[in-house]
């Protein structure tokens, strides 16, 4: 029997693709704390891994490791160095959550460019309670005046899998102008920039779609910020690391740029005295873009299927180590 290590709970698709197997043990953690992790991992073949961080420490406890399946498309929370040093190999989802991080990206999109946010906040508090005058007038009358998506540019840091999909979306449903900077990617159906920097500086909106390494660490800090235009929104679903968080508190108070969305963070989960906190013109949320139904049930079954052909022998579709 091979043993299987869920860190956490998954899809209940992918469990129960693994129980269809007759030689496959399966297990979930039921503590991943340090040292009772030590003890789950030390006589499994494969372990499954969504967030949790899977380091040095852990790879070394668990002798018998044959492969690690990533329930995501980044590979940032695994020890890359040390899994191929013990010949570990690793899998990864890198389709199966393309749609929903996209559609995610797009909302935020709309939240800022319609100010949905400021919005929501004034009718909850009753600003526009007791006025003699028509709920629209006094919406413009307060500033509540959004913009639409038709017609302005969109900024796309990364053309992988992802950014390309917000690209066909926005091109398609809004007619948005999409400009891209991806040193990597050659000839597609968007302008490529050659400099960043001409991408931050034309964009209305900047979505980042970015993996986080030791060259996109601090991507976007305080130069890059303030060369967006006033009127501009940041957008991050990619690595909280990528954005200089203090950078980004600063040009939000200090109207820099009109707004951000950020779904990510440099710490997860973020402390409660994050200064994110106290922004007005910023959307939050709990690093769930791809937290859908249905691609939860893909990223369950796309790393099932990885960590299964890899213990049969055969070569995983999705490869990364």
């Amino acid at each position: 029997m091979k043993k299987v290590l869920i860190f956490e709970p998954i899809h209940p698709a992918g469990i129960e693709r693994l129980k269809e197997e007759p030689d496959i043990e399966v297990s979930v953690c039921a503590d991943i704390s340090v040292p009772k992790i030590y003890e789950e991992v030390a006589g499994v073949e494969a372990i499954i891994v969504r967030s949790s961080k899977v380091g040095r420490d852990i790879l070394e406890a668990a002798r018998n490791l044959k492969v690690i399946g990533r329930h995501g498309a980044g590979v940032d929370n695994i020890d890359m160095e040390t899994a191929t040093k013990k010949s570990i190999a690793v899998v990864n989802t890198p389709e199966a959550n393309i749609q929903s991080v996209a559609e995610h990206a797009v909302m935020c999109f709309l939240v800022l460019a319609r100010k949905a946010i400021q919005s929501n906040e004034a009718v909850r508090k009753g600003l526009f309670s007791g006025e003699r005058a028509s709920l629209a007038h006094l919406a413009e009358k307060y500033g509540f005046v959004g913009q639409e998506l038709y017609g302005q540019c969109l900024g796309i840091v990364g053309l992988g899998h992802i950014g390309r999909k917000v690209a066909e979306i926005c091109k398609l449903a809004f007619q948005m102008d999409v400009l891209a900077y991806d040193p990597y990617v050659g000839s597609v159906e968007v302008e490529l920039v050659k400099e960043v920097d001409e991408l931050f500086t034309r964009a209305d909106f900047v979505s980042l779609h970015l993996p986080l390494t030791s060259a996109t660490r601090g991507f976007v800090g305080e130069r890059e910020l303030r060369l967006m235009k006033k009127e501009a929104f940041l957008i991050n679903t990619s690595r909280g690391g990528i954005v200089d968080e203090r950078a980004l508190v600063d040009a939000l108070e200090k109207g820099v740029i009109a707004g951000a969305a950020v779904d990510v963070y440099e710490q997860e989960p973020p402390p409660q005295d994050h200064p994110f906190f106290s922004c007005k013109n910023l959307l939050l949320t709990p690093h769930n873009a791809a937290i859908t139904e249905n691609a939860c049930k893909r990223m369950a079954i796309d790393v099932v299927d990885g960590v299964l052909d890899f213990l049969k022998g055969r070569r995983p579709k999705y490869l990364v180590s």
